[in-house]
């Protein structure tokens, strides 16, 4: 119980993890908004027990009705009109190998090659998370990855779309996503360089509350996904 309430006094006051001080971006309402990234965005939930990460991935068994995006109309006072969550688990900001199995057998890995759809909807705004798996799984370097996701963010916007580039939240070192302190230090590089090129850092949820806030210490619970939303869209300016 007595972390439970430290937990929401944390929360209510707008405690950040890894990511503060907040930066803020002013934000033109309303907006119709598309959500691209990789799992984190995509989704709240958990494999089936008994099922492996990679095997729940495959089948698409992953509880996907909601994600932080699903939330951000309610989060924003009905200024934010999600469009579309274009979110793939696995993604990456780079080009990496193709799916091999999956919902998205045979498709390019690398949101690059998703551009054209998220463009055609006419946003105003796309939120863009993305990069974890090209630091954490595929091992590219993090100046890299950064560079990539400002390419991606020069290319909407020279079709006069707004972008937001988002950080990562605070994940558990005991998630059995990403277990090792490497990998943690690369996730804290990956966020301080989003940062360095004018990425917002919302006051996700402090790096204590991870375990509280995710269903497996990476990805949000259903709670974490509205969090989730209320962060972003007061760093962005809105309500």
């Amino acid at each position: 119980m007595h972390k439970a309430l430290l937990l929401l006094a944390a929360l209510l006051a707008g405690c950040g993890g890894g990511d503060a001080p907040v930066r803020t971006v002013q934000a033109a309402a309303p907006q119709t908004v598309v959500a691209l990234g990789d799992s984190i965005t995509r989704r709240t939930g958990i494999c089936p027990a008994g099922e492996s990460l990679a095997e729940c991935i495959e089948r698409d068994h992953i509880a996907s009705a909601t994600s932080y995006a699903t939330h951000l109309a309610a989060a924003s006072g009905w200024s934010i009109t999600l469009l579309d969550n274009q979110g793939r688990g696995g993604d990456t900001c780079t080009d990496q190998p193709a799916w091999a199995s999956g919902p998205h057998a045979g498709q390019a890995r690398g949101i690059a090659a998703r551009l054209d759809a998220v463009i055609a909807q006419r946003p105003t705004t796309v939120l863009l998370l993305a990069g974890i798996n090209d630091a954490l799984v595929w091992g590219v370097p993090v100046a890299e990855v950064v560079a990539c996701v400002a390419g991606v963010r020069e290319q909407l916007q020279a079709q006069r779309v707004r972008v937001v580039v988002l950080t990562y939240p605070p994940i558990d070192p005991a998630t059995p996503v990403f277990t090792s302190a490497d990998r943690l230090a690369r996730l804290a590089a990956l966020n301080a360089g989003l940062r360095g090129i004018g990425a917002i850092g919302p006051a996700y949820w402090p790096d204590w509350a991870a375990p509280h806030l995710t269903t497996d210490g990476t990805h949000p619970s259903a709670g974490g996904a509205v969090w989730m939303a209320s962060a972003i869209t007061r760093a962005m300016g809105v309500p």
